[in-house]
């Protein structure tokens, strides 16, 4: 029995190990990829450690974007993958669930408040973004006066650019 839990704990640790290196090796690559899509710089935070399906990561942050200064950051983020809508889909699904989350939404000269890929170069990726907000995150439009607490669900399908869930909102 002893024998098991201290393998078990091995084997974990190794584990977290090659996923934290394995991650940090390649998030250069994501933000890069991300952020031709988004249309704003992305920094996702350091790792932090496995979580059931998935990883949690640090303090990460979508910068303002080439088109616009809105932008949004949060202490730490869940990220991780859906299994079964994976398989079903055919594509990544990926959950991405923020604590502490601020949105700060400032409008360009044409009014809209986000533009995406302001190039519009590169095939979008084949993956769908789940956002869960469990806990309010706090949406700030124009300036900190303006709070808006948000909950709820959004999914966001990058290569078929389409959104859907509901969100609730407390003024």
């Amino acid at each position: 029995g002893t024998f098991l839990v201290v393998g078990g704990c091995l084997v974990f640790a190794t584990v977290d190990h090659l996923v934290g290196k394995t991650i940090n090796r390649f998030t250069p690559v994501i933000e890069k990829k991300l952020t031709s899509q988004i249309g704003h710089p992305l920094k996702i935070g350091d790792y932090k450690g496995l979580s059931l399906w998935g990883v949690k990561l640090g303090s990460s942050s979508v910068l303002e974007g080439f088109n616009d200064a809105s932008s949004i950051k949060a202490s730490s983020l869940i990220v991780e993958i859906a299994p079964i809508a994976t398989l079903l889909n055919r594509y990544p699904v990926a959950i991405i669930r923020p604590k502490q989350a601020e949105v700060f939404l400032m409008p360009n000269d044409k009014g809209n408040y986000w533009e995406m890929s302001p190039s519009g170069k590169g095939k979008a990726p084949k993956l769908e973004i789940r956002l869960q907000i469990p806990n309010s995150a706090k949406v700030f439009v124009k300036s900190k006066k303006n709070e808006i607490l948000v909950r709820g669900n959004v999914a966001f399908n990058i290569f078929r650019k389409h959104t859907f869930g509901s969100l609730r909102l407390k003024l």
